[in-house]
């Protein structure tokens, strides 16, 4: 079976956390009330164990690439910061704190590897203003 790291020699990658590494610690019953749900969701004891869980999958991955190449083929990490509300609300794992833990733990391999972090950010739109942001760009 061919990987990714099978490929043209010529291609180089950028490494990013998927939306299913979720960031958010689950509440251990499911009877919970919404305080409860509330303070698990924010132990920062927890989301620290996340990030740092995160960097370390990033790094793993860093040196699976080193050892299978001669040269790394992996030339960054990436993360995704989009708030578009439908993605928000509606896709695992895109939930605005979730989407900044993986960018600190991509920030924070980086910098432990000395990398470039390639950041791409998608505002979300304002149902407000989209019919003038359309009439100004038709006009």
């Amino acid at each position: 079976m061919k990987t990714v790291v099978d490929a043209d020699p010529l291609i180089s990658f950028v490494l990013g956390l998927s939306p299913a590494y979720d960031m958010i610690p689950i509440a251990i019953d499911s009877d919970a009330d919404e305080d409860e749900i509330e303070a698990a969701e924010n132990d920062q004891e927890e989301i620290d164990i996340l990030i740092q869980e995160g960097m370390e999958e990033l790094m793993a991955a860093l040196d699976v690439d080193k050892s299978k190449s001669k040269s790394s083929r992996i030339v960054g990490l990436y993360a995704n910061l989009d708030y578009t509300p439908k993605m928000v609300s509606k896709r695992p794992g895109m939930r605005h704190v979730s989407q900044l833990r993986r960018l600190k733990a991509a920030a924070k391999c980086a910098v432990d590897r000395n990398l470039p972090l390639q950041i791409r950010i998608s505002p979300g739109t304002d149902p407000a203003t989209d019919n003038d942001k359309k009439q100004l760009l038709f006009q």
